[in-house]
């Protein structure tokens, strides 16, 4: 082992010559980003007093090689952390990194290598006694098998805590977590391991927890976990660990047991205690925060309806916070009985980007204690329209409350008491929906701190939501800090009259910091103006502009109406002079009793009637006419009584018909069946009456 490395420092060094022989290194620089802090692409002799963190960016492709003199300087003993990146990932030549290359960074805290091809020795890390963070992301050609050998032994990296492995060894195809492993970080008091974007065939969970006794937080999200163990893992192995971040991650099998596609569960129901899956999870879910976002992506969607899950044993979890977002969540149809037992730990529940369209709200109720939830970028405005009551009690048992998000979920509205029981609320986030208005009561609400309403549909808000938003003011306790209402990028309108009131309420009410949200409006022509005084001065000059139009039209209205009715009452008065003067003529002509106007009418009827006629009509009808006219001889002429014997009809009818004024007709079957009745209207409309 000792000939190999001198062989290869040999050869490493006359690549460094030749390569400086032939200028093919960059011109040597370095920066002071800050007073703490100094970038260079080259390992200089001596850095400046104060500097606690060196970052190094091999910008040459070629070998490199550290040692033991690389940092041997007495200005390199007060460093802090180390960084050292290469910008050429695709050079395949290796970077050695030799034993005891940073000895003589006593006081080293962090050892940032981003490599992609570093060659490690055993006695690499030799030296760092104080160091807490090593960071080996993005070291893709590192053999598991070398850093086992170069972390090996109660004298390296003996104060280690920290390992990223993260985006490391894909070259290889991935690594186990084994017992192996873990064993080489014994018995240092790890309390932080980071796996993430790294390819990992196995993980022995039983020897994470169980052996790694100081472990507080673990990271695998965005890895591919190919198999792992948890047989006989306890809640007693994972009650102190803070964080378990998988999301993102391609889980085993046997972790998420659901095949590709739609996945769809009606009418279950199930028994916590007869549910292995669920009691298998205790053990994970002692963990304070556990983060499962985005652990089904290779399913299409998970539906499930109408189902049961009755919690008859204590479920002796001690999660705090969890997240399960963009999971493809789409219906949680499962009613949770929970009256004796129930989810008291957690505080903090997360749903978002599921496309959630509905939620029990039982669900939320068994989880008594939560102060946060997190339903945003889901399509509720579905479950608001399907059942809206059970939307109303979505949080009605959460009465410890404090933070909703519910944006990007479509709403139009909102149940007006969907708040109603949670008096501790701090934060309301409705941004990105489409509410045109306020429709919800916030009388109860004395601790709200914010109101989201970014990104809405917000043109004018009208009376009823101003008066919604003042509830918060005036029940307020005014020793207690303020609300503040947001409501940037909304549409807000300044070119209409009637948002008069919706601006006058946004510039004086507590509730907006008009300056640090520097609200806007669409005015005329859809020009954007800034919200303040000369906005509501300019449309005060609308309101005015308005009244002017409108007074202006209601007089032409006015003056238009009344020359329609001078008109009208002149027409009346003309129409009834000529029927006058037109009755005065007749009665006149009848008085002379020549020619047309020896008779008022004609009275025609059939003989058949003759009865009816003479009975009821005709000596009235004369008498009438007598009494209008003022006439005493007869006005009623008829072809019984007034046709000359021995002439012929028709001529006698033409004959009254001309002394006539007027021809009456007496309508019945009779005078329609009788050809001559019909005969005689005929005999009129010749004559033109």
């Amino acid at each position: 082992m000792q000939n190999r490395k001198m062989v290869l420092t040999l050869f490493f060094t006359v690549i460094l010559y030749v390569s400086v022989i032939n200028g093919a290194l960059s011109t040597l620089s370095c920066r002071q980003n800050t007073n703490a802090i100094i970038t260079c692409n080259h390992i200089p002799k001596d850095i400046p007093t104060g500097i606690l963190e060196f970052r190094l960016e091999i910008e040459t492709p070629g070998a490199w090689i550290f040692n033991s003199s690389a940092f041997a300087a007495d200005s390199w003993r007060g460093l802090n952390s180390l960084k050292v990146t290469d910008n050429h990932p695709n050079d395949r030549t290796p970077v050695v990194l030799s034993d005891k290359s940073f000895a003589n960074l006593q006081n080293l805290l962090a050892l940032h290598v981003h490599i992609w091809y570093p060659e490690l020795f055993p006695q690499t890390f030799f030296g760092l006694q104080n160091v807490k963070t090593l960071d080996l992301s993005g070291c893709i050609k590192l053999n598991i098998d070398s850093l086992k050998l170069a972390l090996k032994g109660l004298d390296i990296l003996p104060k280690l805590e920290n390992i990223i492995l993260s985006n490391w060894n894909l070259y290889e195809g991935g690594f186990a977590f084994d017992s192996d492993f873990v064993d080489t970080l014994l018995p240092r008091k790890i309390s932080s391991i980071d796996v993430s974007k790294s390819q990992l065939y196995f993980i022995d969970w039983n020897e994470v927890f169980k052996k790694l006794k100081h472990l507080r937080e673990v990271n695998a999200s965005y890895a591919i976990i190919s198999d792992w163990a948890d047989y006989s893992l306890t809640r007693d192995d994972t009650k102190l660990v803070k964080i378990l971040d998988v999301s993102h991650t391609t889980l085993p099998l046997k972790a998420v047991p659901f095949v590709p596609g739609r996945f769809v569960s009606r009418n279950q129901k199930l028994f916590f205690s007869n549910s292995r899956a669920l009691k298998d999870l205790r053990s994970f879910l002692a963990i304070e925060t556990v983060n499962l976002s985005d652990v089904l992506h290779h399913i299409g969607s998970l539906w499930l309806y109408n189902s049961t899950l009755i919690v008859d044993e204590d479920p002796m979890l001690s999660v705090k916070n969890i997240r399960l977002g963009q999971n493809k969540i789409k219906r949680l149809d499962v009613r949770i009985f929970c009256e004796q037992f129930c989810f008291s730990s957690v505080q903090t529940i997360d749903l978002s980007g599921n496309g959630l369209e509905f939620l029990h709200p039982t669900i939320l109720s068994c989880l008594g204690n939560i102060t946060s939830v997190d339903l945003s970028k889901n399509q509720l405005f579905k479950m608001v329209t399907e059942n809206e009551s059970m939307f109303q009690n979505l949080f009605s048992q959460l009465e410890y409350l404090r933070i909703v998000r519910i944006s990007e979920n479509g709403f139009h509205s909102i149940p007006r008491d969907v708040f109603k029981d949670n008096p501790l609320i701090e934060e309301i986030d409705l941004s990105y929906n489409i509410l045109e208005q306020i429709n919800f009561d916030l009388r109860s609400l004395d601790k709200l701190k914010i109101l989201n309403l970014k990104n809405n549909n917000i043109h004018v808000l009208n009376f009823d939501s101003i008066n919604l938003l003042n509830t918060i003011s005036w029940s307020r306790n005014v020793r207690e800090s303020k609300t503040n209402v947001l409501l940037q990028s909304n549409p807000i309108s300044c070119s209409v009259c009637n948002a008069k009131a919706s601006l006058q309420w946004i510039l004086t009410t507590s509730l907006i910091n008009i300056t640090l949200q520097q609200l806007k409006c669409e005015g005329e022509n859809d020009k954007q103006y800034d919200i303040n005084k000369n906005t509501l001065e300019m449309v005060q000059n609308i309101c005015k502009r308005r009244t002017i139009i409108i007074s202006s039209c209601t007089a032409t209205a006015t003056l238009l109406l009344l020359g329609l009715v001078i008109v009208s009452v002149m027409y009346k008065r003309y129409k009834r002079s000529q029927k006058e003067r037109k009755t005065a003529k007749v009665i006149n002509n009848l008085w002379e009793g020549d020619g047309r106007s020896k008779f008022a009418l004609f009275l025609s009827y059939s003989s058949d009637d003759e009865e009816f006629v003479k009975t009821n009509i005709l000596q009235q009808l004369d008498e009438n006419l007598k009494l209008m006219t003022g006439i005493d001889r007869q006005l009623v002429c008829t072809g019984d009584f007034n046709f000359r014997p021995g002439f012929h009809l028709h001529d006698e009818i033409d004959k009254l018909i001309e002394e006539a004024s007027v021809m009456t007709v007496v309508v019945s079957n009779n005078f329609i069946n009788s050809n001559y009745s019909c005969s005689e209207v005929n005999q009129a409309y010749r004559h033109g009456m």
